[in-house]
């Protein structure tokens, strides 16, 4: 009887003990579960965050480049309006020293 008895409470003791530890790992599971969700949910709004700001990237290269041949047209403009007043000058220079030797000459 006392072997029965101590075989029943060996037996007792030893399903407490793995129902304890399976009870733990479902926790465990749940909680890592959890953690796996929210860290995938973190990773998903980041991931849109990021697609976002290459949008935003790639839009502000392109108005740069934009912006850079505008500059580049602007820059040839103010060099041909430069060069054109600079052959009027030198054609009215021209007339003017004309002009002076021909008052020269008068006298």
């Amino acid at each position: 009887m006392k072997k029965l008895l101590l075989l029943l409470t060996a037996f007792i003791v030893l399903v407490l003990l793995l129902s304890a530890f399976s009870g733990c790992q479902e926790e465990n599971l749940t909680e890592n579960t959890k953690k796996a969700r929210f860290i995938g949910n973190e990773n998903r709004k980041l991931k849109v965050r990021l697609d976002k700001c290459q949008t935003e990237i790639e839009k502000c290269r392109q108005e740069k480049v934009v912006l850079q041949h505008q500059r580049g047209e602007k820059t040839v403009r103010v060099m041909n309006f430069l060069t054109e007043q600079n052959r009027q000058l030198e054609a009215q220079n021209e007339q003017l020293k004309q002009q002076l030797e021909e008052l020269k000459n008068r006298e």
